[in-house]
């Protein structure tokens, strides 16, 4: 593949690369590569760099060990949303804002009088998982 097609097929997805890696705290390449062969990825510098500069693209495999070693969503990497911030390893699953969670609670006091109880039950925990989000 020719480095004008990589470049069109996810444009930016070198710099976003670069951008999570040094987020990440791997200001190296090598530090980098260490990372990743230690999540079971054989990858050369060579290889990285070429990601990096737009001359070729990571497989699917790669790439999810990528986001992964990365802490980012794959979805950033791909160029379909913007990077929030970096998430702890406690962060990590369902982010609600806190617009989204006062929503909800205020959703869930209008309902309460008319839900069943195993609908209340699952109220209650994704106003547990708002709370614990915000």
């Amino acid at each position: 593949m020719d480095e004008a097609t990589t470049g069109n097929i996810v444009p930016g997805l070198g710099a976003r690369i670069r951008h999570a890696r040094t987020l990440a705290g791997y200001d190296r390449q090598i530090d980098f590569l260490t990372a990743l062969h230690n999540h079971g990825a054989e990858i050369a510098q060579s290889t990285l760099s070429a990601w990096e500069n737009d001359r070729r693209i990571p497989d699917l495999r790669e790439a999810l060990i990528l986001a992964d070693v990365l802490n980012v969503p794959l979805d950033y990497l791909g160029g379909l949303i913007e990077l929030p911030g970096m998430l702890s390893e406690t962060e990590r699953g369902v982010v609600v804002s806190k617009e989204v969670g006062d929503l909800l609670e205020q959703l869930g006091h209008a309902l309460a009088p008319k839900l069943t109880e195993q609908q209340q039950l699952a109220l209650q925990l994704v106003e547990q998982i708002a709370g614990s989000a915000a």
